[in-house]
C-alpha cells in the first residue's frame, strides 16, 4: 500500500522542482543563455511527466485495490480464495525485482544523462547535447511504461485469482 504522507511530500517536491526549473529556464532565456534555458525547460517537461505518471500510477493502484475490496466483500463467505502457487509467487517476486531495477536505473541514468548533456552544451557540442537529452527522454518513457505494465499485470493477476480462483484449468489456460 502506498503511504499517503510520503506520497504527498514527494508530489510537493516534484511540483516545487517543476516551478524552480521553469523559473530558472525563463531567467536563462532573459539572459539569452539558450543552452541553459533548453536544459531547464527539458528538466521541467521531464518533471511534469514524472508528476503525471505518478498520479496516473496512483490512480491505477487505487482503482485496482477498490475493485479487489468489492470482490472480497461480495464473494461468498464460504468460498475460499486459494493462495498463489509457488511458480506465480516467483514471477511476482521477479516483477518486484525488475520494478526496483528499473527505478534504480532511472534514478541513476537521468541525472547522469542530464549532466552529460550540460557538459556537452558547455563545450558547445550541440549534437551531443541533443543526443543525451534524446536518450534521457527515451529511457524515461520506456522505464515508466515498463513500470506501469508491471503494476497492471500484478493487479490483474490478483483480480483473476479473486474472481476465478486457482483452479488447474485457469493455471493451464495462462500458459
Amino acid at each position: 500500500m502506498v503511504d499517503r504522507g510520503n506520497l504527498r511530500i514527494a508530489m510537493i517536491l516534484l511540483l516545487a522542482s517543476t516551478v524552480i526549473s521553469l523559473l530558472v529556464g525563463i531567467h536563462a532565456g532573459f539572459r539569452q543563455d539558450w543552452m541553459r534555458m533548453s536544459l531547464f525547460f527539458f528538466v521541467t517537461v521531464l518533471v511534469i511527466f514524472f508528476f503525471t505518471m505518478s498520479l496516473m500510477g496512483l490512480q491505477i493502484d487505487t482503482r485496482f485495490r477498490r475493485i479487489e475490496d468489492i470482490i472480497l466483500e461480495k464473494s461468498d463467505s464460504g468460498r475460499i480464495v486459494e493462495t498463489t502457487p509457488l511458480n506465480q509467487r516467483v514471477v511476482h517476486n521477479l516483477n518486484q525485482v525488475i520494478s526496483k531495477a528499473v527505478g534504480i536505473f532511472m534514478v541513476i541514468s537521468v541525472p547522469v544523462l542530464i549532466l552529460l548533456a550540460a557538459t556537452a552544451g558547455l563545450h558547445e557540442k550541440w549534437f551531443g547535447l541533443g543526443v543525451y537529452l534524446l536518450v534521457c527522454s527515451i529511457s524515461v518513457v520506456i522505464s515508466i511504461a515498463l513500470l506501469m505494465e508491471l503494476t497492471i499485470v500484478r493487479h490483474s493477476k490478483r483480480l483473476e485469482e479473486l474472481l476465478f480462483g486457482n483452479t488447474e484449468e485457469n493455471l493451464i489456460a495462462d500458459h
